[in-house]
């Protein structure tokens, strides 16, 4: 999807919600510049300023997000490792610092920082973002041999600041149902479900996206639920939203064993014995549990 040009900036942060699906190849392309530099705009190093964002495969079932920052000839290649799944929803938000003689480059998943990285030669360009296309990766310096996204994109932002650590973990909490208060550049929460624009939301309400060839749109994410031993579990829920109640796991019927429940038990729940004989050691392993 390309993205209008939104121009050059000290600082940025870039925000989505993805779910990776397992793919063949060695990257996974989430966003990148397609433009080169100020002095010379057809060439293919990435410009000045320009960022990729990309999952590369490492080896065996090994994965990391990638970030590329461009800066004349010279690029910061970041590379970030966590407890990565495919087929499973991450809040990802990328934020790049202005500071005197380098940029800090850090990654937050899920509300937490997980890893930073510092770039000396970035600090010499403005950061661009023009050129962008969103569900695109590429290989340093090779604009023809394009790596596309595959997975699902549930919203995406960019901002034209460094999000603090507490601003993350806000939007990381409140699942965007808020956005109007998002100060954001841009804001695109891909809620249409049809045609081939997609509206942004920020507060410019200027940089709608238009669909190229290939997406297509797989129906509405809901939130809610999503523990089917709650008692408020919401069958159509796609990614959980911390609303679930206490519950009430069942032994013999959810659970073999008492242990396996309390093993699987967070503070708050029960633990319901159907009659029986059950010869087991019980450890409540200090939860806060009624049996």
């Amino acid at each position: 999807i390309e993205i209008p040009d939104l121009g050059y900036f000290d600082e940025m942060s870039l925000l989505a919600k993805i779910n990776f699906y397992n793919y063949e190849g060695d990257i996974n392309g989430i966003i990148s510049t397609t433009i080169g530099n100020q002095e010379n705009p057809e060439s293919s190093t990435g410009g000045d300023g320009g960022i990729d964002f990309q999952l590369r495969w490492i080896s065996g079932n090994d994965y990391e997000l990638e970030t590329i920052s461009h800066c004349g000839q010279s690029n910061h290649t970041g590379t970030y490792n966590f407890n990565f799944n495919f087929n499973t929803w991450y809040d990802i938000i990328v934020t790049i610092s202005d500071e005197l003689d380098r940029r800090t480059i850090r990654l937050y998943v899920n509300g937490e920082e997980v890893a930073s990285e510092f770039s000396y030669g970035m600090s010499e360009c403005d950061i661009n973002l023009n050129g962008m296309i969103l569900g695109y990766g590429k290989h340093y310096g090779n604009l023809d041999n394009p790596k596309y996204f595959n997975g699902t994109i549930d919203y995406f932002a960019l901002f034209n600041s460094e999000l603090s650590a507490s601003e993350v973990s806000s939007i990381s909490s409140q699942n965007l149902n808020n956005y109007e208060s998002l100060d954001a550049l841009s804001f695109w929460r891909m809620e249409e479900g049809f045609g081939v624009v997609v509206d942004d939301y920020s507060q410019s309400n200027e940089n709608n996206l238009i669909f190229g060839d290939g997406i297509s749109w797989i129906g509405d994410i809901g939130y809610g639920c999503t523990d089917i031993y709650a008692s408020n579990f919401e069958e159509t829920a796609d990614i959980e939203d911390g609303s679930c109640l206490a519950r009430t796991l069942l032994v013999p019927d959810n659970f073999a064993t008492i242990q396996e429940a309390i093993d699987y038990s967070i503070d708050g729940d029960t633990v319901l014995v159907s009659a029986g004989t059950y010869q087991e050691n019980i450890n409540f392993n200090g939860k806060n549990i009624a049996v």
